[in-house]
Formats: C-alpha cells, structure tokens, sequence
C-alpha cells in the first residue's frame, strides 16, 4: 500500500522526520476535494523529486530517469506553505463525513508537527511517496 511522507531539504537533529502517510494516500481524492473547498493547495501539490533522489532511483531501477518530467528543477516548499493545507484538511476532516477520519487526522497532526519544527528552523519541504 502506497504512503506518502515528508522529505525535508536538510535534517533536524535528534528528531524522527519519517511519518508514514498510508491513509492521506488512500484517502486522496477526498483530501483534494476538501483541500479545493477549503481553497487551499491540494497535498499532492507538494510532491517533489529532488535531483538526489532521482539520481538514487535511477540506480535502484536501473533505468535513466535524466529526461523525466518529474524532477523539478526547485522541488521545495516552504513548510509554512504545507502548514496552511494541512491545517485546513484537519480543520475538513473534523466538519465531514470521511471514512477513517481519526486515522487521517492522526497523519495530519503528525505532518503538522514536523512542518511547524521545520518552520521554526527555515527548512524546506516537499512529499514523496513510498511503494
């Protein structure tokens, strides 16, 4: 089962950054509704590759990802950004009917808490997901 999870543009020391986000994935197309309602940016606006970690695929796959489209040339955001639309999907899940709201409010709060630390420390984001 796909997840989604927060990669940061540097680590913050002594701090877990890996939270798995199994459910945000299952449940996507209800979030992106909910994220267009609220008019915020949907969460898979936030998907990035960096070029490290294409490179990395590459070797993994072995297959040559240079002229792939889905490395961007920038593929950060400022966790504030990502804050706004995590805070507006928590604020939407609470006031909708969505099948395994709790599980999807837990994976918010955790994204939350790792975009305020990265916030306070300046560091960027973007998502990516696991298979």
């Amino acid at each position: 089962m796909p997840s989604v999870y927060i990669v940061l543009e540097q680590q913050i020391p002594n701090v877990e950054t890996y939270v798995s986000g199994q459910f945000l994935s299952i449940h996507n197309a209800e979030l992106e509704r909910l994220a267009k309602r609220a008019k915020v940016k949907p969460l898979m606006g936030f998907y990035g590759v960096s070029q490290d970690e294409l490179s990395a695929m590459q070797e993994e796959l072995a297959v040559d990802l240079s002229k792939s489209k889905t490395a961007s040339a920038d593929p950060w955001f400022s966790a504030e950004q990502g804050l706004r639309t995590v805070e507006a999907l928590l604020d939407s899940v609470a006031g909708a009917k969505v099948v395994d709201a709790e599980n999807i409010q837990s994976e918010l709060r955790e994204f939350a808490t790792l975009l305020r630390l990265a916030k306070a420390k300046n560091i960027r984001w973007h998502l990516a997901i696991d298979y």
